[in-house]
Order: C-alpha cells, then structure tokens, then sequence
C-alpha cells in the first residue's frame, strides 16, 4: 500500500473530514509541527497509520528539508498539506452538488493514479450547499438580545429549514455545548463564530432562503430550548 505523508501546520479542512479520504487512498501519515486539534480526535485517529508530532522552529528552506528528510525516511509516495484547498467546508460543498470527492482527486494525482477529471468547469449541480458559520446577530448583522446557552443539538431544526434542506454541524469549529452565547464583539471576526454549519438544500435560492432562515431564527430556537429544558440530541 503507497504512504501518504500529510504536513499539519494549522488550520485548512477539518481533519474527520481530510483524514478519512486520504486515508482511503492509502496509509495516512501525519506529521504534526503544531499541537493537534482534540475536536473529533476520534473520528479523524482512526484514519491514521502513524503520528509523528515535532516542534521546530525551522522556516523556509530549513522547514522544506525537515519535511523532505522525514519523506525520504518513511518512503512517502506523496506529500501534502490541503493547503491547495480553502479552509472550512468547501471540499465537501463540492461532494455535495457535483458528486466529486476533490482531497481524493488530489492524493491521486500525486500518487500518479489516474483521475477522472471533468471535461470543463461544473456549473450545475443536484444540490446546493454552504458553509454557514453562524456569529450571534442576525441575517441583518444586528445582534441578539440575549446570550442564550449554545445547544444546537436541542433546537427544532425543521422549524428553521425547508423541506429537504440539512444543517449539519462541523465539530472542529463549534464552541462548547451548553455554555452561554458570548455577546457579539463587532472587531472580534472569526472569534464571534458559534459554530458552523454544512447546509445543503436541493437549489441555491432555498439554500439561501434557509441560511438566513437559521441567522434569523437561532437566538429564539436557542431561547426556546433553554425554557423547554429538553436535553440536546445526541
């Protein structure tokens, strides 16, 4: 079976979503020059064959011989980073409306495999799909009232979408479950985000209508849970 050395620095596609794919092309290997992320540990160590965690300060052309020297030791047949990819979700974005599984293109491209490549830019899919990365104000950009405690596991998801339409969450990007929603910092950025979501629907103006249906309706839904004392799904 070929080895595949992935480079983890920080950042880039949740690994329960990266790992499993590569690790379907062959042995995953990972090597890890900064702290790895405990979210979803279980789902994405499975994928692995071997962790190597190093702490270097090494930089540019130190930093490329380092991952070149550790290449040559394992026998790597491909080396990668998905930094070819944005962050988020958008990998799976692409599984979802044009049935493409683009990591695995990738690590079969480096590999010298064949790839079925489409034979111009898609354009139309079966579905439509975001990353929705949810921060407590509203479609508007006005923010909540309240600071209601953060279990999306416990809010009536079919209030809030469409027929058809899911919102999956991503576990590598949600806050803690059960603590209360932090009040909106206007220079916070990326630090507001609650959690984000992978929302697909079966046409891009329902996945719109959806997306700000959730920005909306989230802080009352979350509100809602915390009166009905209902424990959040599993």
């Amino acid at each position: 079976m070929k080895k595949i050395l992935y480079v983890y620095v920080k950042g880039g596609a949740p690994l329960e979503h990266v790992f499993p794919r590569i690790a379907g092309c062959g042995e995953l290997h990972v090597l890890a020059l900064m702290p790895l992320p405990a979210t979803a540990e279980a789902d994405w160590r499975p994928a692995c064959t071997s962790i190597t965690e190093l702490t270097t300060d090494a930089r540019g052309e130190a930093l490329v011989e380092l991952v070149t020297a550790h290449a040559r030791e394992l026998g790597a047949d491909a080396v990668l980073s998905m930094s070819e990819f944005a962050g988020l979700m958008v990998t799976k974005q692409i599984e979802e409306v044009f049935g493409m599984d683009p990591i695995a293109m990738l690590v079969r491209e480096l590999l010298g495999e064949p790839v079925d490549y489409p034979a111009a830019m898609l354009v139309e899919g079966k579905r439509a799909a975001a990353s929705l990365a949810v921060i407590p104000t509203d479609a508007q950009g006005t923010p909540w009232s309240g600071t209601p405690r953060w279990r999306p596991g416990a809010v009536d998801w079919s209030a809030l979408l469409s027929p058809g339409t899911t919102a999956e969450p991503v576990k590598a990007f949600a806050m803690p479950e059960g603590e209360p929603v932090p009040v909106y910092d206007p220079s916070g950025g990326s630090r507001n985000w609650l959690g984000v979501f992978l929302v697909t629907a079966e046409d891009a103006e329902t996945l719109r209508r959806d997306c700000n249906a959730v920005l909306n309706g989230l802080e009352a839904a979350l509100s809602a849970s915390d009166r009905s004392g209902l424990p959040a799904a599993n």
